[in-house]
């Protein structure tokens, strides 16, 4: 299962917004953010919603495919709560489904 890599995640937003042309006050006022979350995001202590990085990463001229670093987790050799909690996560993003189809 992929997940996203906070550390990257945070880096990358870090670098995404010092390579702007612009200042931090105009990507802020784009973004309809203040200055301070923007910092946020960039120190870890917040993810920007998804509507904020679609908005950040057109500014930037990048896909948000390219822009989002992820990582492999397993959920192998975790405790029943780990089991319980993968299976409501497949269920609530639907993934059992998907892996159903790719079984035909």
């Amino acid at each position: 299962m992929r997940c996203i890599d906070k550390q990257k995640f945070r880096d990358s937003i870090y670098y995404l917004i010092q390579d702007l042309p612009y200042k931090n006050e105009e990507v802020a006022s784009y973004l309809g953010v203040s200055v301070q979350a923007m910092n946020k995001w960039t120190n870890g202590k917040s993810m920007p919603t998804v509507d904020k990085l679609v908005l950040l990463t057109a500014l930037a001229h990048c896909k948000l495919d390219d822009f989002i670093p992820t990582c492999e987790v397993s959920w192998e050799g975790t405790s029943e709560k780990g089991r319980r909690v993968e299976a409501e996560y497949r269920k609530e993003y639907g993934l059992d489904r998907e892996n159903r189809e790719d079984e035909r």
